[in-house]
């Protein structure tokens, strides 16, 4: 994807793009966010490429503004007419930005670069006492098996309990893990939808997913509440490379762009009893996971939840999960 891509939505329109030549050009912009990515974004698109319709800056709660020396809007003063905003933090879309300014632009740029194959995220949990990496698929077991590291295993004693705390950017592939074993779990793609939508969107108004995700989902299609058809549809427009980490593929995480595996181990959620009996083995030391986060459904209730219509979409979205780990809708 060279060029910007435009999604439209039954009441909004994002433009994808991942150089600054290609951000849309015909109203001033402002970047969303004040931090260290957003303010070197805004000098390449000064110096390098002479965008002068990025203007400034939107204003979040928290954001330093110290020593920043271009205009700075609060959310509450920017008006769709005369501004667009770009976002720019990491694998983004909507639920990260402010429902005050997703309130007021139906009209919105998501700059992120593309996010190659064999990009293992920064999440994974990396155990020299056992020589091993845990390679996450969000939604798959990842909060289990954090607790099971940071409570079986001394050198995360003194690490907080927040996922940057178990965190590395490390390279996976590198000679430093080459004699590390690395597993993952993955999970049925049409029941990891489900499982999204029931802990993100299925919340009292109190709670601070209903912010993230609700509110911006109402934004794009116009609705009172968002069902699991909006959320999937949202889902299957979304391209993989500015992908929430939640809804991402899981075979990128698992294979190298030549599709040879990074994983030594696969697991899957289905089996999680055999399996980690069998990942016990692997690594050489008992794993007892302290939750396992799972459903009292039965495991094909996902079924229930989509039509024809929705099966084939998801399934068009996620082919190469379905092909690359042999699940089916079935």
């Amino acid at each position: 994807m060279t060029d910007s891509l435009n999604v439209d939505f039954p009441a909004a329109k994002l433009t994808f793009c991942q150089t600054l030549e290609s951000m849309p050009s015909e109203k001033p912009c402002l970047i969303y966010g004040v931090n260290d990515r957003s303010r070197r974004i805004f000098q390449r698109a000064k110096t390098r490429f002479a965008s002068d319709h990025i203007v400034g800056f939107v204003a979040r709660d928290g954001d330093d503004l110290a020593n920043v020396d271009q205009p700075v809007v609060a959310p509450e003063d920017v008006r769709p007419e005369t501004h667009r905003i770009i976002i720019t933090e990491g694998p983004l879309w909507l639920p990260h930005v402010s429902p005050l300014v997703a309130a007021g632009h139906r009209d919105l740029v998501v700059f992120n670069a593309v996010r190659a194959n064999g990009d293992i995220t920064r999440m994974s949990i990396i155990c020299e006492e056992i020589k091993t990496v845990f390679l996450p698929n969000l939604k798959v077991l990842y909060s289990s098996f954090r607790d099971y590291f940071r409570e079986t295993f001394s050198e995360f004693a003194n690490r907080p309990p927040t996922h940057d705390g178990l965190s590395s950017f490390d390279d996976i592939t590198s000679d430093r893990f080459a004699d590390f074993r690395k597993f993952s779990f993955v999970r049925n793609p049409f029941d990891r939808l489900l499982s999204c939508y029931r802990e993100k969107l299925l919340h009292d108004a109190h709670h601070f997913n209903q912010k993230l995700w609700n509110d911006p989902l109402q934004h794009l299609f116009d609705v009172d509440a968002i069902s699991f058809k909006d959320f999937v549809e949202f889902v299957c427009l979304v391209p993989e490379a500015y992908t929430e980490p939640h809804l991402r593929m899981q075979h990128t995480t698992l294979f190298r762009p030549d599709g040879s595996p990074v994983a030594d181990f696969i697991g899957r959620f289905e089996k999680i009893d055999q399996d980690i009996d069998r990942l016990s083995k692997f690594l050489g030391v008992p794993v007892d996971l302290p939750h396992k986060n799972r459903s009292n459904k039965k495991d094909e209730e996902y079924r229930d939840f989509f039509d024809v219509e929705l099966r084939d979409k998801v399934a068009r979205r996620y082919r190469d999960d379905l092909e690359s780990f042999g699940y089916t809708f079935e």
